[in-house]
């Protein structure tokens, strides 16, 4: 019995030095970018109930406050034309148990709100400052124009919001800048 303890504190030895190496267990959780400053001249826009808050270019014509926001540049005398709606977690009828965000994209018709002519949807996972979110883009016509959509759903721990980009012209391979931009401004309160 007695040469069996000799072996015993090494080994207890060994095994504390090998746990203060490996340091504190990381998270699992992504840790989210910080907010990049607003670019000069851009506006806040909150949605009337404080539900969603947007900071668009100063071209940008506001349509709808009232739930979602929603805006857009006329593309007359614009070098682009673009759309953006943006609607917060509690006006968004959030995917049902075991379905997949994809699944639900397509179910609720996200993506295509109804569009023919919707070219192939490219989409990869983003981090952004209001959360992890799927970004889904994909071309698409009317009335023999081209066109792109970029929809962003977003995961806000309280339910999925959603941040949408229409814009003329061929798809982007990345989104524009303002877009950029502006999906790393959006926020979303409970």
């Amino acid at each position: 019995m007695a040469s069996r303890r000799p072996l015993q504190i090494p080994l207890i030895a060994i095994l504390g030095v090998l746990t203060a190496c490996v340091g504190p267990t990381p998270t699992l959780e992504p840790t989210l970018p910080p907010r990049p400053a607003a670019p000069d001249g851009w506006r806040t826009i909150t949605s009337d109930r404080g539900e969603v808050t947007v900071i668009v270019p100063p071209d940008l014509i506001m349509a709808n406050t009232d739930g979602a926001i929603s805006g857009f540049r006329d593309p007359e005398g614009a070098a682009e034309g673009v759309i953006v709606t943006a609607t917060g977690p509690a006006r968004v009828e959030q995917r049902a148990p075991g379905e997949s965000v994809g699944e639900w994209v397509r179910r609720r018709n996200l993506l295509t709100a109804g569009r023919d002519g919707l070219g192939a949807v490219v989409q990869r996972e983003v981090l952004l400052p209001a959360g992890p979110a799927l970004e889904m883009s994909a071309p698409w016509q009317v009335d023999g124009a081209e066109r792109w959509t970029i929809l962003y759903v977003i995961d806000t721990g309280r339910g999925y919001a959603l941040l949408q980009f229409d814009g003329a012209g061929p798809s982007p391979v990345e989104p524009p800048d303002e877009v950029r931009v502006m999906r790393e401004l959006v926020e979303f309160e409970p």
